[in-house]
């Protein structure tokens, strides 16, 4: 008998793993891809222990199944969908998914194997491809394939789109607005400026604990929390900011909503869609926030000389109760994936010490600077642009709104295509020429103001597909 160290585990867990990798689809709910039985739960929780160790770097969704513990963790698990799934097949706790079998929790959980080849030795760990988890009880939901908006189906990406092109209409309803706020509120450089930091600093933290909060809890339940939380917080927006003290307070709480809803979308595409398509669903989404950026651009740009800021605000507040509508339809059927963490994995280990996630994060945090304060400034600095050509100052931010209104248009079609173009022929030469072009234009675009108004669109428009172009990427 081969002792222990000698690779025993390794032999069967690597070739799992390797075919897991050259086949890696998305995990369909209330099923897993592989299931691994052993005599004892000791050797079960080892065996875990170094399929995480070998697929550190994959992601996978795992559990151990066994008895004698509460069962409500294992069953959610196994609800969300495995990678691999562990179970003790001598435990003397009733064993695992048999015990599961015989007394599931509120009658609703029952697990159902397809035959898959013989045992290859009574004690030895062995791999059964097909285990399939069904549900039973009076509130039996409908299989996802038989539903309008199967998870990472065609439908069901546009949904998440259309939901983020509303969601997104109130992220710059205050820098469209902000040639008028000046003057209604009364706000001097420094003031205009606070809000939008505010609201930057709330997103930027509310991305940062959010995210950590989908890590334990799930995407799927952060990202539907945070997009009817961003709805309430347009709707109080809209109805109660009315001067600087007012506006800062509830820009800010709509930033921490705001945030709430971005990574955990990119979270629920990664889950859902497969790699292959990927990059381009990267892309439809992203191109759903420049699309919902143009929008409420050109609704404020139709709003301020007719009805003033409030009318924009309101118009954008709509959006984003829309784009919360579409998200609910769109998500419900989708599973709330939690992913297990190893014992030894840590924030300190895992990122601060791992010098190419460094890098990336260093890299995308100068790739925001850049875009959120583009977002931020061009409103106000193509208003100044038209004023300083003879247009009335209110006529002025209607025509900056319009005009960089195109600018997220080239940008939603140049996040969309940066992804199709990434898929076919790789990440790196693709964000290096929109790094490349996006630094020129920062370095241009600022110096413009006085010259040809067609030169500073044409620029602008350049710049609006360099900056959001390796976004998806």
């Amino acid at each position: 008998i081969a002792q222990t160290g000698t690779g025993k585990t390794a032999a069967f867990a690597l070739p799992i793993l390797h075919r897991i990798l050259e086949n890696r689809v998305r995990v369909q709910p209330k099923s897993c891809r592989v299931l691994v039985l052993s005599p004892t739960r000791e050797l079960s929780g080892q065996i875990l222990d170094s399929f995480r160790t070998y697929g550190r770097y994959m992601r996978l969704q795992t559990s151990l199944v066994i008895g004698g513990v509460p069962m409500g963790r294992q069953v959610r698990d196994l609800m969300n969908g495995l990678d691999v799934l562990r179970e003790s097949g001598r435990d003397p706790g009733a064993g695992g998914v048999g015990h599961i079998r015989r007394y599931p929790p509120r009658g609703r959980a029952r697990v159902h194997r397809r035959a898959a080849g013989g045992r290859r030795g009574r004690h030895r760990p062995f791999p059964v491809a097909g285990a399939e988890l069904a549900v039973h009880g009076p509130r039996r939901r409908r299989p996802d394939s038989m539903s309008g908006f199967a998870p990472g189906g065609s439908a069901w990406l546009i949904a998440i789109c259309v939901s983020r092109v509303g969601s997104y209409m109130v992220y710059i309803a205050y820098a469209a607005t902000l040639p008028v706020l000046q003057r209604e509120w009364h706000l001097s450089g420094t003031a205009a400026g606070s809000i939008a930091s505010a609201f930057q600093v709330a997103y930027a933290l509310s991305l940062m604990g959010c995210s950590t909060l989908a890590d334990r809890v799930g995407a799927r339940r952060v990202f539907l929390v945070g997009t009817v939380t961003s709805a309430v917080g347009a709707a109080a927006f809209a109805t109660y900011a009315r001067d600087y003290w007012s506006g800062l307070w509830l820009y800010t709480l709509l930033g921490l909503a705001q945030g709430s809803t971005y990574t955990t979308g990119i979270l629920l595409v990664a889950e859902n869609v497969p790699v292959e398509r990927r990059g381009r669903a990267m892309g439809a989404y992203l191109a759903g926030h420049s699309l919902g950026l143009a929008l409420a651009l050109m609704l404020a740009g139709v709003a301020i000389p007719r009805g003033g800021y409030v009318l924009a605000f309101w118009l954008l507040a709509l959006g984003a109760i829309v784009g919360g509508v579409v998200a609910w339809i769109a998500v419900r059927s989708t599973a709330n994936v939690i992913t297990s963490r190893a014992a030894d994995q840590r924030f300190v280990g895992e990122v601060l010490r791992n010098r190419p996630a460094m890098l990336l994060i260093a890299g995308y945090t100068f790739h925001s600077w850049e875009l959120l304060g583009m977002w931020a400034w061009t409103p106000a600095f193509l208003a100044a642009c038209f004023v300083a050509a003879g247009a009335e100052l209110s006529r002025g931010a209607g025509l900056g709104a319009y005009m960089t209104s195109l600018f997220h248009l080239t940008g939603m079609v140049a996040a969309f295509l940066a992804g199709v173009f990434a898929d076919r022929f790789g990440r790196t030469p693709i964000i290096l020429i929109m790094a490349a072009v996006s630094a020129a234009c920062s370095l241009v675009f600022g110096w413009l103001i006085g010259t040809s108004l067609a030169l500073i669109v044409g620029v602008g428009l350049l710049y609006g597909i360099g900056a959001l172009g390796d976004s998806p990427i």
